[in-house]
């Protein structure tokens, strides 16, 4: 039964994989894994294999089953080859960096699930090797414990409640499992009293019976009541604990499964993809420009993401501006009506100024963003007012360039690159002032890069220098590398997420300069916005085919966005841009090489940046000493349980060594309890004459 109840756990713990490869294509072979596995330990033990001979048959037997299992193709008759160890020596470095830094949901590779396999063939022999041989029952799932805890370090709203319940789950059949093989043995040792024993000393065995049934149910009621409160548990966090779930991923979007939403807790990219011709709204303004939902201020470099951070207050009149009261702005009215936009973040051409036609929305003005108490429905309909700001490049020149100088939410970056050092030198430290670099980085992007949706840096190890060497991505990663950048030079920076313009559906009229724009899922898009001090945030456009046609007069990029799935050009406006990155020259005159792959300024340079969250520490120690709790409760265990400096020649003599240690403890329920001067036959003597009084 104790067997049965650790594959309960094992299972449960593959169970919770599903966080990781947000679905469950890696399931049937996982489990498998961990079955062989028990079995391979179980078999091993009864055959009276002694544990260090175990260990290595265990180990031989996992490599050809994890060879087959994942490397079947290199393989000679099921026999490992130089070709198997060559595969996975060339898959196991990757999944090593993909397991550490990747962003959930990630792709079930080959030497991912590898090394999983491999960690699950470990942990089942020593869960196996506690559980029998030392009899550490509790050590045994110590370390399912901490693998389950490390599933929770990735970022992840997948199976949260579920995988929860699951592990509770498996935890409280193994404790059940548990309890029922030691309620036999120890209904064993009271029934063993031998042919002389007389009708007393059935009477006498009956209450440790009754005391071991009852013990049994006390603890399926405690292992019950224990999984339950963990469901209940699990709800409630999931319920009323919000966590932070990005929009702009830079290694790779959240491929979110549920509805089509526009807001930081999905990804762009689902509404690139299929949703991609799906109308979302129409506006109703004299003027195009970008749609913003929200700003995303903080970056955490230990996940490569950004989240949005502020406080919201109620949005009543007047909103509060983050634009100086000395730049010119012109007041634009904008009419939405709601078509399959889904979620509470409500779109408006920033700056807004005030909103009508919608109950219960807060504000923040730290980022200018609009909230809905609900969500927003299908033809629903509202007002909003913008202050949009009319920048002038003098108002931006002469900020000067301070790398290092921003502290708190906007001072995190990522460690920087050699390639990365490379470009801000070369091309943003040189130039004259912050703005004129910051103009010849977005052009270098606009110019030299290809706009491609279909990347995938989820495995890279260090995301911005893989999209600067490969010279390819879509808007996430050119808003994000851009905005890092900006910070690399002293200059606030943030993640602008929302909409290009859209289609014009309506003819302006006689008697009024508005017209409609119908915008779909294909417009969904991120940009940069950088602080000015004294002036404001501060829009500019790195990806190629887009721009807002608003700031064309600061950035220098006309309008241009995204056109329909079924038109043959994929932008309103032909960018410019290569088949590779090629060495650009800037409108300042600055040549920017591309670095390739292999050359020295390759190798990354950590220039003292925050490079992972205290909180990744904190729960990294915390499964670091789970696992360490576990393995020296296992030799305390042994230690206690074995006579020092004992030595058996045999396997039979460490059994039968067991066997008696089991049965003292058994009489011991009984009130015989061996003193330090008896041997042991004086015990067995004096036990035998207290039983059968």
């Amino acid at each position: 039964m104790t067997e049965l109840g650790l594959f309960a756990c094992a299972a449960a713990t593959c169970f919770g994989l599903v966080r990781i490869f947000g679905d469950f294509g890696f399931a049937g072979r996982t489990l498998l894994i961990a079955a062989l596995a028990l079995a391979t330990a179980s078999i091993l033990r009864r055959r009276g294999v002694g544990a260090g001979v175990a260990l290595v048959a265990h180990a031989i037997i996992g490599l050809l089953v994890l060879t087959n299992t994942y490397l079947g193709s290199t393989t000679w008759f099921g026999l490992p080859t130089t070709d198997s160890f060559d595969a996975a020596r060339s898959v196991i470095p990757d999944s090593l960096t993909q397991l550490r830094s990747a962003v959930p949901p990630v792709n079930a590779t080959t030497g991912l699930l590898l090394v999983i396999g491999a960690a699950i063939w470990a942990l089942c022999l020593f869960a196996d090797t506690a559980a029998f041989r030392v009899h550490a029952r509790v050590q045994a799932v110590l370390p399912f414990c901490a693998a389950f805890l490390a599933l929770g370090v990735p970022d992840s709203d997948v199976a949260e409640v579920q995988s929860v319940a699951v592990f509770a789950a498996g935890l409280g059949l193994y404790a059940l499992a548990a309890q029922h093989d030691r309620d036999r043995s120890m209904r064993w040792a009271a029934d063993t009293s031998g042919a002389r024993r007389s009708s007393a000393v059935a009477g006498a065995a009956e209450p440790a019976h009754s005391n071991a049934t009852r013990g049994a149910w006390r603890l399926s009621a405690s292992a019950s009541a224990i999984a339950i409160s963990a469901i209940a548990v699990a709800v409630l966090i999931s319920a009323f604990v919000p966590t932070p779930a990005p929009l702009v991923n830079l290694r790779q979007s959240n491929h979110s499964k549920g509805r089509e939403v526009t807001t930081p807790f999905v990804s762009i990219r689902n509404l690139l993809g299929a949703r991609s011709n799906a109308d979302l709204f129409t506006v109703t303004t004299s003027s195009p420009n970008y749609w913003r939902i929200t700003a995303l201020d903080t970056y955490d470099p230990g996940r490569d993401i950004w989240v949005s951070s502020g406080t919201y207050s109620p949005a009543r009149g007047e909103l509060e501006a983050s634009t100086d009261s000395t730049v010119t702005t012109q007041r634009l009215r904008q009419r939405f009506e709601i078509q399959g936009l889904n979620g509470p973040w409500i779109p408006a051409m920033f700056e807004a100024a005030r909103i009508e036609g919608i109950r219960g929305v807060t504000y923040s003005p730290d980022s200018s963003t609009l909230f809905a108490e609900d969500d927003l429905k299908q033809g629903q309909e509202f007002t909003i007012e913008s202050n949009t700001p009319e920048f002038s490049t003098e108002q931006l020149a002469g900020f000067p360039n301070n790398p290092g100088t921003l502290t708190g939410k906007y001072g995190a970056t990522a460690p920087i690159s050699g390639a990365e050092r490379a470009v801000l030198q070369r091309l943003v430290l040189s130039a004259p002032d912050a703005y004129s670099g910051l103009i010849g980085l977005q052009n270098w992007f606009r110019e030299s890069f290809v706009y491609d949706e279909s990347v995938d840096y989820s495995g890279a190890g260090d995301p911005i220098r893989a999209f600067l060497i490969e010279g390819r991505g879509f808007c996430q990663q050119f808003a994000s590398t851009f905005a890092i950048m900006a910070r690399r030079i002293g200059m606030a920076s943030r993640v602008a997420v929302g909409f290009t313009m859209g289609q014009e559906v309506s003819e302006r009229s006689a008697n009024s300069d508005e017209h409609t724009y119908q915008v779909k899922g294909l417009h969904a898009h991120a940009w940069p916005e950088v602080y000015f001090p004294g002036v404001g945030w501060v829009g500019f456009e790195p990806t190629p085919g887009r721009g807002n046609p608003a700031t064309e007069a600061i950035t220098g990029a006309a309008g241009s966005q995204a056109t329909a799935p079924e038109a043959e050009s994929t932008t309103t406006t032909s960018p410019t841009t290569t088949s590779t990155p090629t060495p650009s020259t800037t409108p300042g005159g600055v040549t920017v090489p591309t670095t390739t792959p292999g050359s020295t300024a390759d190798e990354p340079v950590d220039d003292g940046s925050t490079s992972r969250q205290t909180g990744d520490l904190v729960r990294w120690t915390l499964v670091g000493l789970v696992v360490v709790a576990a393995l020296g409760g296992l030799l305390w265990r042994s230690r206690r349980r074995r006579p020092k400096h004992a030595e058996f020649r045999s396997p039979a003599d460490e059994q039968i060594w067991l066997a008696w240690h089991s049965a003292v403890r058994a009489v011991s329920q009984l009130g015989s309890i061996p003193t330090p001067n008896e041997t042991p036959i004086e015990f067995a003597d004096r036990t035998n004459r207290q039983v059968q009084a």
